[in-house]
Protein backbone atom coordinates (compact mmCIF):
# COMPACT_ATOMS: atom_id res chain seq x y z
CA UNK A 1 0.00 0.00 0.00
CA UNK A 2 1.35 3.44 -0.58
CA UNK A 3 1.42 4.56 2.64
CA UNK A 4 3.13 1.12 4.29
CA UNK A 5 6.39 3.14 4.70
CA UNK A 6 5.32 6.27 6.39
CA UNK A 7 3.03 3.71 8.67
CA UNK A 8 6.38 1.68 9.75
CA UNK A 9 7.28 5.14 11.05
CA UNK A 10 4.28 5.82 13.29
CA UNK A 11 3.72 3.65 16.71
CA UNK A 12 1.98 0.64 15.91
CA UNK A 13 -1.54 0.15 17.76
CA UNK A 14 -2.94 -3.21 16.20
CA UNK A 15 -3.20 -5.25 19.14
CA UNK A 16 -5.99 -2.64 20.75
CA UNK A 17 -8.13 -2.35 17.55
CA UNK A 18 -9.47 -5.52 17.33
CA UNK A 19 -10.89 -6.92 21.16
CA UNK A 20 -13.52 -8.00 22.62
CA UNK A 21 -14.49 -5.16 24.59
CA UNK A 22 -13.30 -2.05 24.09
CA UNK A 23 -11.55 -1.83 27.45
CA UNK A 24 -7.46 -2.12 25.97
CA UNK A 25 -8.85 0.42 23.29
CA UNK A 26 -9.61 3.09 25.56
CA UNK A 27 -6.83 2.31 28.18
CA UNK A 28 -4.43 2.75 25.29
CA UNK A 29 -5.83 5.73 23.76
CA UNK A 30 -6.17 7.43 27.19
CA UNK A 31 -2.94 7.23 27.60
CA UNK A 32 -1.54 8.78 24.35
CA UNK A 33 -3.75 11.94 24.44
CA UNK A 34 -5.99 10.30 21.67
CA UNK A 35 -8.91 13.42 20.96
CA UNK A 36 -9.73 13.65 17.19
CA UNK A 37 -13.22 12.69 17.90
CA UNK A 38 -13.67 15.15 19.99
CA UNK A 39 -11.53 18.00 18.76
CA UNK A 40 -13.83 17.31 15.40
CA UNK A 41 -16.91 17.06 16.69
CA UNK A 42 -17.57 20.78 16.50
CA UNK A 43 -16.96 21.15 12.86
CA UNK A 44 -18.92 17.34 11.62
CA UNK A 45 -21.63 18.76 13.60
CA UNK A 46 -21.60 22.24 11.72
CA UNK A 47 -21.05 20.22 8.52
CA UNK A 48 -24.30 18.31 9.35
CA UNK A 49 -26.21 21.64 10.37
CA UNK A 50 -24.94 22.93 7.03
CA UNK A 51 -26.90 19.57 5.46
CA UNK A 52 -30.20 20.53 7.27
CA UNK A 53 -29.62 17.32 9.42
CA UNK A 54 -32.22 18.01 12.16
CA UNK A 55 -34.95 18.46 8.86
CA UNK A 56 -34.21 14.66 7.94
CA UNK A 57 -36.65 11.95 9.74
CA UNK A 58 -33.35 9.54 8.97
CA UNK A 59 -29.59 10.90 8.54
CA UNK A 60 -27.51 8.20 7.77
CA UNK A 61 -23.80 8.54 8.43
CA UNK A 62 -21.01 5.88 7.39
CA UNK A 63 -18.37 6.21 9.68
CA UNK A 64 -15.38 4.59 7.42
CA UNK A 65 -12.74 3.39 10.35
CA UNK A 66 -15.50 2.94 12.89
CA UNK A 67 -13.59 1.01 15.02
CA UNK A 68 -16.39 0.30 18.29
CA UNK A 69 -18.58 3.10 17.30
CA UNK A 70 -16.68 6.14 18.76
CA UNK A 71 -17.68 8.54 17.02
CA UNK A 72 -21.42 7.67 17.11
CA UNK A 73 -20.98 7.77 20.70
CA UNK A 74 -19.82 11.15 20.60
CA UNK A 75 -21.88 12.80 17.90
CA UNK A 76 -24.83 10.90 18.37
CA UNK A 77 -25.09 10.58 22.02
CA UNK A 78 -23.26 13.83 23.13
CA UNK A 79 -20.57 11.64 25.64
CA UNK A 80 -17.18 12.92 26.13
CA UNK A 81 -14.06 10.99 25.44
CA UNK A 82 -13.37 11.27 29.55
CA UNK A 83 -16.58 9.72 29.99
CA UNK A 84 -15.89 6.78 27.73
CA UNK A 85 -12.22 6.59 29.13
CA UNK A 86 -14.04 6.02 32.49
CA UNK A 87 -16.22 3.64 31.22
CA UNK A 88 -13.70 1.68 29.91
CA UNK A 89 -11.17 1.76 32.50
CA UNK A 90 -11.74 -1.50 34.04
CA UNK A 91 -11.76 -4.59 31.86
CA UNK A 92 -14.79 -6.67 32.78
CA UNK A 93 -16.75 -9.67 31.25
CA UNK A 94 -18.22 -9.04 27.80
CA UNK A 95 -21.64 -9.40 28.57
CA UNK A 96 -21.55 -7.24 31.29
CA UNK A 97 -20.12 -4.08 29.55
CA UNK A 98 -22.14 -4.81 26.71
CA UNK A 99 -25.62 -4.95 28.63
CA UNK A 100 -23.97 -1.70 30.44
CA UNK A 101 -23.36 -0.01 27.34
CA UNK A 102 -26.80 -1.33 25.33
CA UNK A 103 -28.63 0.31 28.67
CA UNK A 104 -26.58 3.69 28.45
CA UNK A 105 -27.38 4.18 25.05
CA UNK A 106 -31.16 3.67 25.56
CA UNK A 107 -31.02 6.22 28.22
CA UNK A 108 -28.63 8.56 26.88
CA UNK A 109 -30.30 11.55 25.21
CA UNK A 110 -29.47 11.47 21.72
CA UNK A 111 -29.66 13.48 18.46
CA UNK A 112 -32.16 10.78 16.99
CA UNK A 113 -32.09 10.73 13.56
CA UNK A 114 -28.99 10.49 13.05
CA UNK A 115 -27.59 7.08 12.32
CA UNK A 116 -24.25 5.55 12.11
CA UNK A 117 -23.21 2.64 10.17
CA UNK A 118 -19.63 1.50 10.33
CA UNK A 119 -16.79 0.06 8.38
CA UNK A 120 -13.74 -1.35 9.85
CA UNK A 121 -11.18 -3.84 8.99
CA UNK A 122 -11.52 -4.90 12.80
CA UNK A 123 -14.05 -7.82 13.12
CA UNK A 124 -14.43 -8.05 16.47
CA UNK A 125 -14.31 -4.10 17.40
CA UNK A 126 -17.22 -3.67 14.34
CA UNK A 127 -19.63 -6.55 15.98
CA UNK A 128 -18.97 -4.88 19.61
CA UNK A 129 -20.16 -1.78 17.82
CA UNK A 130 -23.24 -3.06 16.29
CA UNK A 131 -24.33 -5.04 19.52
CA UNK A 132 -23.80 -2.52 22.45
CA UNK A 133 -25.88 -0.39 19.56
CA UNK A 134 -23.18 2.13 20.04
CA UNK A 135 -23.55 2.02 15.73
CA UNK A 136 -27.00 0.85 13.90
CA UNK A 137 -25.56 -1.65 11.75
CA UNK A 138 -21.95 -2.30 10.04
CA UNK A 139 -19.45 -4.66 8.57
CA UNK A 140 -15.99 -5.63 8.56
CA UNK A 141 -13.76 -5.83 5.12
CA UNK A 142 -10.59 -4.62 4.19
CA UNK A 143 -10.80 -3.28 1.03
CA UNK A 144 -7.20 -2.41 0.48
CA UNK A 145 -5.87 -6.34 -0.64
CA UNK A 146 -7.17 -8.41 -3.51
CA UNK A 147 -8.02 -11.20 -1.10
CA UNK A 148 -10.63 -9.58 0.52
CA UNK A 149 -13.98 -11.38 -0.60
CA UNK A 150 -16.49 -9.04 1.16
CA UNK A 151 -19.29 -7.76 -1.48
CA UNK A 152 -21.90 -6.04 -1.89
CA UNK A 153 -24.09 -8.77 -1.08
CA UNK A 154 -22.47 -9.20 2.53
CA UNK A 155 -22.96 -5.48 3.37
CA UNK A 156 -26.15 -4.60 5.72
CA UNK A 157 -28.81 -3.66 3.20
CA UNK A 158 -29.72 -0.42 5.04
CA UNK A 159 -26.36 0.72 4.47
CA UNK A 160 -26.76 1.04 1.10
CA UNK A 161 -28.06 3.20 -1.34
CA UNK A 162 -29.12 5.71 1.78
CA UNK A 163 -26.18 7.54 2.91
CA UNK A 164 -26.18 10.86 2.79
CA UNK A 165 -22.44 11.66 4.63
CA UNK A 166 -19.29 9.25 5.07
CA UNK A 167 -17.03 10.44 7.89
CA UNK A 168 -13.32 9.65 8.50
CA UNK A 169 -11.51 10.89 11.34
CA UNK A 170 -8.14 9.17 11.35
CA UNK A 171 -8.14 5.96 8.90
CA UNK A 172 -6.65 7.47 5.96
CA UNK A 173 -3.49 6.28 6.09
CA UNK A 174 -4.93 2.81 6.37
CA UNK A 175 -6.92 3.53 3.76
CA UNK A 176 -6.53 4.54 0.44
CA UNK A 177 -8.47 5.67 -3.11
CA UNK A 178 -9.02 1.83 -3.22
CA UNK A 179 -11.61 1.35 -0.57
CA UNK A 180 -13.74 4.58 -1.67
CA UNK A 181 -13.65 3.23 -5.35
CA UNK A 182 -14.61 -0.38 -3.96
CA UNK A 183 -17.46 1.19 -1.77
CA UNK A 184 -18.96 3.70 -3.91
CA UNK A 185 -20.25 1.70 -6.84
CA UNK A 186 -21.95 -0.08 -4.37
CA UNK A 187 -24.43 2.91 -3.72
CA UNK A 188 -25.67 2.84 -6.67
CA UNK A 189 -27.21 6.24 -8.07
CA UNK A 190 -27.43 7.37 -4.42
CA UNK A 191 -24.09 8.70 -3.60
CA UNK A 192 -23.81 10.48 -0.72
CA UNK A 193 -23.80 14.55 -0.39
CA UNK A 194 -20.96 14.55 0.84
CA UNK A 195 -17.65 13.02 2.47
CA UNK A 196 -15.71 14.50 5.62
CA UNK A 197 -12.40 13.43 6.21
CA UNK A 198 -9.86 14.31 9.06
CA UNK A 199 -6.39 13.57 7.42
CA UNK A 200 -2.60 13.41 9.44
CA UNK A 201 -1.05 15.99 7.57
CA UNK A 202 1.78 13.48 7.50
CA UNK A 203 -0.39 11.82 4.74
CA UNK A 204 -1.12 13.14 0.94
CA UNK A 205 -4.86 13.38 -0.12
CA UNK A 206 -4.74 14.10 -3.46
CA UNK A 207 -5.10 10.23 -4.75
CA UNK A 208 -8.37 10.00 -3.15
CA UNK A 209 -9.51 13.69 -4.06
CA UNK A 210 -9.07 12.60 -7.52
CA UNK A 211 -10.66 9.35 -7.09
CA UNK A 212 -13.88 11.23 -5.58
CA UNK A 213 -13.91 13.74 -8.89
CA UNK A 214 -14.42 10.55 -10.64
CA UNK A 215 -17.55 9.65 -8.64
CA UNK A 216 -18.81 13.39 -9.19
CA UNK A 217 -17.42 14.84 -6.21
CA UNK A 218 -15.07 18.03 -5.25
CA UNK A 219 -12.81 18.42 -2.83
CA UNK A 220 -11.47 21.46 -0.87
CA UNK A 221 -9.42 21.69 2.45
CA UNK A 222 -10.09 23.68 5.28
CA UNK A 223 -7.15 26.08 5.61
CA UNK A 224 -5.90 27.30 8.85
CA UNK A 225 -7.28 25.04 10.87
CA UNK A 226 -5.89 21.63 12.49
CA UNK A 227 -7.38 19.22 14.36
CA UNK A 228 -5.48 17.66 17.09
CA UNK A 229 -5.59 13.46 16.91
CA UNK A 230 -3.21 12.62 19.73
CA UNK A 231 0.22 12.98 20.96
CA UNK A 232 3.51 11.45 19.66
CA UNK A 233 4.54 8.33 21.68
CA UNK A 234 8.05 9.45 21.72
CA UNK A 235 10.90 11.30 20.17
CA UNK A 236 11.51 8.78 17.66
CA UNK A 237 7.59 9.01 16.50
CA UNK A 238 7.96 12.91 17.02
CA UNK A 239 11.35 13.19 14.67
CA UNK A 240 9.42 10.90 12.02
CA UNK A 241 6.77 12.82 11.52
CA UNK A 242 8.21 16.67 11.52
CA UNK A 243 10.08 14.93 8.91
CA UNK A 244 6.92 13.53 6.87
CA UNK A 245 5.79 17.02 7.18
CA UNK A 246 8.63 18.86 5.57
CA UNK A 247 8.95 15.81 2.83
CA UNK A 248 5.10 17.10 1.77
CA UNK A 249 6.94 20.92 2.00
CA UNK A 250 4.47 21.66 4.85
CA UNK A 251 5.80 23.95 8.01
CA UNK A 252 4.82 22.34 11.29
CA UNK A 253 2.62 24.02 13.97
CA UNK A 254 3.29 24.78 16.83
CA UNK A 255 1.05 22.23 18.28
CA UNK A 256 3.09 19.63 15.85
CA UNK A 257 6.64 20.91 17.35
CA UNK A 258 5.32 20.10 20.53
CA UNK A 259 4.18 16.65 19.66
CA UNK A 260 1.19 16.72 18.65
CA UNK A 261 -0.06 14.78 15.62
CA UNK A 262 -2.86 17.44 13.52
CA UNK A 263 -4.90 16.45 10.54
CA UNK A 264 -6.77 18.89 7.68
CA UNK A 265 -9.89 18.39 7.22
CA UNK A 266 -10.98 17.64 3.65
CA UNK A 267 -14.48 18.15 2.63
CA UNK A 268 -15.75 16.63 -0.70
CA UNK A 269 -19.46 17.44 -1.97
CA UNK A 270 -22.00 16.95 -4.59
CA UNK A 271 -23.53 19.77 -6.61
CA UNK A 272 -27.16 18.47 -4.78
CA UNK A 273 -26.02 19.64 -1.52
CA UNK A 274 -28.08 22.17 0.53
CA UNK A 275 -27.63 25.68 -0.82
CA UNK A 276 -26.06 26.94 2.63
CA UNK A 277 -23.63 24.01 2.59
CA UNK A 278 -23.06 24.43 -1.30
CA UNK A 279 -21.94 28.76 -0.46
CA UNK A 280 -19.79 27.28 2.37
CA UNK A 281 -17.65 24.76 0.63
CA UNK A 282 -17.42 27.28 -3.02
CA UNK A 283 -15.77 30.06 0.07
CA UNK A 284 -13.16 26.96 0.63
CA UNK A 285 -12.34 26.96 -2.59
CA UNK A 286 -12.13 30.77 -2.62
CA UNK A 287 -9.89 31.26 0.12
CA UNK A 288 -7.70 28.26 -1.48
CA UNK A 289 -7.38 29.71 -4.75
Amino acid sequence: MIFDKINEGKSDFTKVYNNCTPSLYFQTMQGSGYSIPESSAEMTMYLLELLSFKQEENFNILDIGCSYGVNSSVLKYGMRLDELYELYAITGNRGEIITRDKRLYTERDAQSNLNFFGFDSADEAVKYAIESRAISDGWSADYEHSDSNVGVDQIPIKALGSIDVILSTGCVGYITERTFNTILPFMGNSLPLMTISYVLRMFDYSNIAKALKQHGYNTARLPNQQFHQRRCTGREEHDFSLSQLRARGLHPTRSEVEGILCADLYVSWRDEVPEQALKWVKGLQQLLA
